[in-house]
């Protein structure tokens, strides 16, 4: 096997890779979405020693108070401190409540798709002598 074959073969195997797991945590979301339930919470962000910020979410579910319980996802662009936002609950588990990554989840996609498009287009060009 040529060296461009091989080099073909490792991208279109990682972009296969990287498009099936963004398509799994898109899935994992809108079933999030579709089976848990939203509850208005409050984000606290605190910053841990050496380890960053962490998020947390202070709510309410079913008459019952949730404070500090840390989410799934943060994203430090959108999520500030203070700030009142959704977040989805499990009815069986309350207490760990979920945000959705949905950003994150299309750029996998999207770098998925991109790299085996390109293989592709390439491979086509080079065999319609287009490309040296």
């Amino acid at each position: 096997m040529s060296s461009k074959k091989k080099q073909n073969t490792l991208l279109i195997l990682f972009g296969s890779i990287v498009l099936l797991v963004g398509l799994f945590a898109t899935g994992m979301d809108i079933y999030q979405m579709s089976n848990y339930e939203r509850v208005e919470s409050t984000l606290v962000v605190k910053q841990k020693y050496r380890k960053g910020y962490t998020a947390y979410a202070s709510y309410e579910y079913n008459g019952v108070e949730y404070e500090d319980k840390g989410l799934s996802y943060y994203n430090a662009f959108f999520m500030k401190d203070g700030k009142k936002f959704t977040v989805l609950i499990n009815p069986g588990k309350p207490e760990k409540p979920c945000t959705t990554s949905f950003a994150l989840n299309m750029l996998a996609v999207i770098l998925g798709g991109a790299s085996i498009y390109g293989v592709i287009v390439k491979a086509r060009n080079e065999s319609r002598g287009l490309m040296q």
